[in-house]
């Protein structure tokens, strides 16, 4: 998986929870689909899909539109910039578990097979210094690398449409 899927990889951590651990497992810890993130709900089903025996995939259209819908928090159909960046902080503080103010490959280790392996290739085409763990400068490099390359009308916000168009389009390299 490429840098440029650190977008779906990222709102899949971005559950709000204590560790990624509990992020995988949102119904386990009391929260119902209202409550719970759409980012924890994509979670939670790499997780199943993972535990069934799937192969590492990346979201599906109905867990991108969830996402989707939990980073629009105003509603407007987009996500604007501050929308992505409030998402950003979210995710990189989901998953850095220490709070050392990085992202190591240890900090990835609870996560299901299929999303840390999703992760540790993001972590690979991020890690700009090759130390191993992406700062927040490298995540939110590459997150804005990410915002541009979707935001194929050049508004300065992202509709559904190229949400969905990036991931497709992504989804198919190599």
């Amino acid at each position: 998986m490429r840098t440029a899927t650190v977008v779906a990889a990222m709102l899949a951590a971005a559950a709000g929870a204590t560790s990624p651990a509990r992020a995988a497992e949102p119904a386990a810890h009391g929260a119902s689909a209202a409550t719970t993130s759409p980012a924890a709900r994509t979670q939670a089903a790499a997780h199943r899909h993972a535990a069934a025996g799937g192969e590492a995939r990346g979201p599906s259209p109905t867990e991108i539109r969830r996402a989707f819908d939990a980073a629009d928090l105003d509603h407007d159909g987009y996500i604007s910039l501050e929308e992505f960046h409030k998402n950003a902080l979210q995710a990189f503080n989901a998953l850095d578990s220490d709070h050392d103010g990085y992202i190591s490959r240890e900090e990835l280790a609870p996560l299901p097979r299929a999303l840390r392996q999703s992760l540790l290739g993001s972590l690979r085409h991020a890690d700009q210094d090759g130390d191993l763990r992406l700062s927040f400068k490298e995540v939110m490099e590459a997150r804005m690398a990410d915002f541009a390359a979707a935001d194929t009308d050049g508004d300065g916000r992202l509709s559904l449409r190229e949400v969905l168009d990036f991931h497709s389009k992504r989804s198919r390299m190599p």
